[in-house]
């Protein structure tokens, strides 16, 4: 009785973790901004996502910074210019289309932190 009541526990435990599972995406950036530097980060979203999450958090201590979110397409979805002093919280959810997404960041003469990234919801 012990034997089975093990093979049938471990089966149910290969079957759960055999099942195909959606896997994580999470992109983006976390670093510094320094005068004059730029970030690019470039995502394969497949499409069984349904919707991309942009969230974040930039601080701007001084100069100018922007930051972009660019669709399969093209098309710019999300674009926003900073000047210092700032603190920019962004939380946004968009309509996913399956290709690459492009998020961006650039710094004119900013100086500040990047803690901002995509993921699927």
């Amino acid at each position: 009785m012990k034997r089975i009541s093990t093979f049938i526990y471990l089966t149910i435990i290969v079957l759960i973790n055999s099942c195909e599972k959606e896997s994580f995406i999470r992109f983006g950036f976390d670093s510094p901004i320094d005068k004059n530097s730029e970030g690019l980060v470039i995502a394969d979203i497949s499409s069984n996502v349904k919707q991309i999450y942009l969230n974040g958090l930039i601080t701007l201590c001084e100069g100018e910074a922007a930051v972009y979110l660019f669709d399969p397409n093209g098309d710019t979805i999300y674009s926003k210019i900073i000047l210092a002093p700032f603190e920019l919280n962004i939380d946004e959810t968009f309509e996913a289309k399956p290709g690459y997404w492009k998020l961006k960041h650039k710094s004119n003469e900013g100086v500040g932190e990047i803690d901002l990234h995509i993921q699927n919801k």
